[in-house]
């Protein structure tokens, strides 16, 4: 079992930084033109956020049909103006295949009862719009789906069907708009067809949808089934992705690869750990080369050949696994893996501080390979590559992530290119010996080095965190206002953990131990009690404010986001409305409307019906609650402003009690103080 230890020397992770920043320049790069334009395979976003854009709809050309008879399934997808989906063929330009654009093709499928046939697809007609993906400045004509873009399916039926028959229409799309997309959508929608003998046997195709349906196309032959031997380069997308690679990678972009991988290789031998090793390493060649300069330089030769080995082993499986399935739906389809994926490296990046370092088990440092042969110096460079895992174990990890965007070719140039980097300096020394004594030193510039790639690994720790972070919102989206207690939830749970950690190490007293430990369990919970508490509330008054949220319409018993439309209809309708002028940053703001806005009495109150309450958010100075306050010239938050048909200027509160907020609301309305007690 590898063996985790604290300390001042964390260099083993240096290496993680170029396979982040491989990352960032590749995988990331790929994964970030996919999201931000058409590619975007977040499995987890909210279906609210999803199909509001396209809606899909199915109409049979006939709802009763003799068995073994005709009909045709009118598939309407409903673009949102401005929105529009990749068709069934997508024709890409040159210049987007270049950069590794991938567009999701729109798909049908038809099933039913064993022994159906369905035909050929007549497909929407293609409308050309212009993009520009590449940032030239030049748009880019491109072939989408639009508007109501209706396909028709001509489905036959088995002439032993009777009573009802089910048929299911599974639609695969992507709805995109100028700027950005939605995820990948696959929809199932069943419609049922009565099976009756004196049932026509041909389509009527008498409704409107299908006045542009050819008949023709009922003469074609079905579209053929690929079978298990067809090219995979040919066989349709399966579960969302394309199957093969479709997007051709050229020769160039597969050298940058590579040299940029070799580039990271090099650089993980300036680690402080490994970097000391070199000369030892070389000077055991030389000792087993003799004074024939060419044994020494075959013997690196075979050192170089197994250090790449390593990588290229490493790497293998990587990219098998990459042809098995679309490892891009584990890693990016679900936002608790990608934020994970932030916070580990954040981790990392801190660990490459100075944290902490792993340290193989002793039974791995024993094994010493003799460097004399050829099999010997093979086993010798493996060797040397797997004893500097401690060093860089994480870049396979830190690869896999970017795997996830990256084809097999790609995957084994970037292994390739690691081995190859990590390996050139043992061939170069073997080749000039005398060189040995020019290799720099570990020191305080190797000790920079390694600090400031340590930061830099915090950058690729920020991209999954945002990514993480924003899928999360899109699927909870009234988690946006309490993303601030989530992170501060987080750093009191590392201090807690780190507390604990540090007080096991410097004291083995019982006493210390256990009272550190509820001191720091006592921060995690209340942290995060104040933190689901206000999520929960928050959750309350979003779903409460989704039917209105587009309109000036408000929402009685419940918070709404104040706008001067809402302010001024409720006034106009005679409610009493009361603003609670707020902020993000306001911590006291927060905790007033905690402890005496959201709980009783005044949360009673203002399930009565005559109170419209609202959120004035003054975090922006150009915000309209902000100009409220300029208007009304009342400054300093928190601010409880009531107004009513009762009184004649609105009433204004800083700190008022759960009590004396409910005896202005009711002086707002009218309501005489006698009557109210």
């Amino acid at each position: 079992m590898p063996i985790l230890s604290l300390n001042r020397s964390s260099s083993h992770v240096l290496g993680l930084y170029f396979a982040f920043l491989l990352l960032a320049g590749l995988g990331i790069d790929s994964a970030r033109a996919q999201s931000d334009k058409f590619g975007t395979d977040f499995s987890s976003l909210g279906q609210a956020a999803q199909t509001a854009n396209v809606v899909v709809s199915i109409e049979p050309s006939d709802t009763t049909i003799a068995p073994g008879g005709q009909l045709v399934l009118a598939i309407t997808l409903n673009h949102k103006p401005g929105w529009h989906a990749h068709t069934n063929d997508p024709k890409l330009p040159l210049a987007w295949e270049e950069i590794g654009f991938v567009a999701i093709p729109t798909t049908i499928e038809i099933s039913g009862p064993e022994g159906i046939a369905v035909g050929a697809i007549q497909w929407p007609k293609v409308h050309t719009i212009d993009l520009d993906l590449t940032g030239s400045g030049t748009p880019e004509p491109y072939g989408v789906f639009e508007g109501r873009a209706t396909a028709f399916v001509p489905v036959t039926l088995p002439a032993d069907a009777a009573g009802r028959v089910e048929l299911v229409a599974k639609v695969g799309y992507q709805a995109c708009d100028d700027t950005t997309c939605d995820r990948p959508q696959m929809e199932s929608h069943p419609v049922e067809i009565a099976i009756d003998p004196a049932g026509p046997t041909e389509p009527m195709l008498a409704a409107a949808i299908f006045a542009d349906f050819d008949p023709a196309i009922l003469d074609e032959p079905p579209p053929v089934t690929p079978s298990s031997d067809t090219p995979p380069s040919e066989t349709p997308a399966a579960g969302g992705r394309i199957a093969g690679e479709t997007v051709p990678i050229s020769f160039f972009r597969l050298l940058v690869v590579g040299l940029s991988g070799a580039l990271g290789g090099l650089i993980l031998n300036l680690t402080p750990c490994v970097l000391p090793v070199i000369p030892i390493k070389v000077m055991t060649l030389v000792k087993h080369g003799g004074e024939r300069r060419a044994r020494t330089l075959m013997l690196g030769g075979w050192m170089a050949l197994g250090v790449v080995t390593f990588w290229v082993v490493i790497g293998l499986p990587m990219a098998f696994l990459n042809t098995a399935f679309d490892p891009s739906r584990l890693l990016f389809g679900n936002w608790w893996v990608t934020l994970s994926l932030g916070l580990l490296i954040a981790l990392l990046g801190v660990g490459i501080m100075g944290l902490f370092t792993i340290n193989l088990p002793q039974s791995v440092y024993a094994i010493n390979p003799k460097a004399d042969t050829p099999h010997g110096s093979f086993l010798f460079g493996v060797m040397t590559a797997v004893l500097g895992l401690p060093c860089f174990g994480f870049v396979a990890g830190g690869l896999l992530i970017g795997g996830a965007t990256m084809p097999p070719i790609q995957i084994m140039a970037v292994f390739g290119g690691l081995g190859v980097g990590m390996a050139s300096p043992y061939l170069v020394l073997a080749a000039f010996p005398k060189l040995v004594e020019r290799i720099p030193r570990t020191g305080p510039a190797s000790e920079l080095v390694k600090q400031v790639m340590g930061l830099l690994m915090f950058a690729a720790a920020a991209f999954f965190i945002a990514v993480g972070t924003y899928m999360l919102i899109l699927e909870m989206p009234w988690l946006a206002t309490n993303m601030k207690w989530w992170l501060v939830e987080l750093f009191i749970g590392a201090a807690g953990v780190w507390l604990v950690l540090r007080t096991f190490q410097i004291t083995r007293r019982a006493g210390p131990r256990v009272v550190f430990t509820l001191v720091a369990l006592a921060g995690v919970l209340g942290m995060g009690w104040l933190a689901a508490g206000s999520t929960t509330q928050s959750k309350v008054e979003y779903l409460a404010r989704a039917s209105v949220a587009e309109s000036d319409e408000y929402v009685l018993g419940t918070w709404n986001h104040y706008t001067p439309a809402r302010f001024e209809k409720a006034l106009a309708d005679g409610k009493v409305v009361m603003i609670d002028f707020t902020a993000e940053w306001c911590l006291n703001c927060k905790a007033y409307k905690r402890a005496v806005l959201d709980r009783d009495p005044v949360k009673s109150r203002l399930q009565a019906g005559d109170v419209v309450a609202f959120e004035g958010d003054t975090t922006l100075a150009t915000s309209s609650a902000s100009m409220l306050m300029e208007e009304l010239e009342v400054t300093g938050i928190p601010l409880l402003a009531i107004w009513g048909p009762g009184i004649e200027q609105p009433l204004f509160s800083t700190q008022a009690t759960g009590a004396e907020v409910v005896r202005r609301i009711d002086q707002a309305l009218g309501v005489r103080e006698t009557a109210s007690q």
